[in-house]
């Protein structure tokens, strides 16, 4: 049986938000549980300090949800941090905490954009990604022929993602870039195409 120590050094690691899910549903609790919360919350500085303190942090909580949502907005606007924290006051959350939210929306932001942009630099990495893409994913869907002389739905899969880190590795950009979704597309096609003609010279050796 547990002991009201073994309680109370349980409810002492539990963070504020696990103290107080077992403070709502208290009732369905033993009568030692009951006791042994009592005395972690009153070590905490009792009940009302406690209660004032969870709810201190959900309106913090709110107001950070709220600062993020305005932040989006505003970069949509004008991607300038000066602009957006000018704008920005929170009577929650002290100044360093509304611009640490500010700089983390923004950064985010900024590298999603980033990934979407269809640069010069983009153009030549799907280029050669689709090139080495083709290849290399051409090579793996010749083996399956050759060895095996039937396909598994599996491989298409697996040379989709080869395809696609390829070109991802090489352009440094993911799927959200219209580009690279394009040559990941491309060089999945075309690997089959280069599969279906080294299994033409080879033949199958199974």
């Amino acid at each position: 049986m547990v002991t009201k120590d073994e309680l109370i050094q349980r409810y002492t690691s539990f963070t504020d938000e696990e103290l107080f899910d077992v403070y709502k549903n208290i009732d369905t609790y033993s009568d030692l549980a009951k006791e042994a919360l009592e005395i972690v919350i009153e070590e905490k500085g009792g009940l009302e300090k406690f209660l004032a303190g969870k709810k201190r942090a959900e309106e913090e909580s709110a107001e950070r949800y709220w600062i993020k949502r305005q932040a989006i907005k505003l970069y949509l606007e004008n991607p300038d941090k000066i602009f957006i924290k000018d704008r920005l006051k929170s009577d929650v959350l002290n100044y360093t905490e509304v611009a640490d939210i500010i700089e983390e929306v923004v950064s985010k932001l900024e590298k999603e954009k980033a990934d979407k942009a269809i640069t010069s630099r983009t153009i030549m990495g799907c280029f050669f990604g689709v090139a080495l893409a083709s290849l290399l994913g051409g090579i793996f869907w010749a083996l399956q022929l050759i060895y095996f002389k039937v396909t598994f739905g599996i491989f298409i899969i697996g040379i989709a993602l080869i395809c696609y880190g390829i070109v991802r590795l090489i352009t440094k950009q993911s799927k959200a870039n219209t580009a690279v979704l394009i040559a990941t597309i491309i060089s999945t096609l075309m690997s089959f195409v280069v599969g279906e003609f080294i299994y033409t010279l080879i033949g199958y050796q199974g």
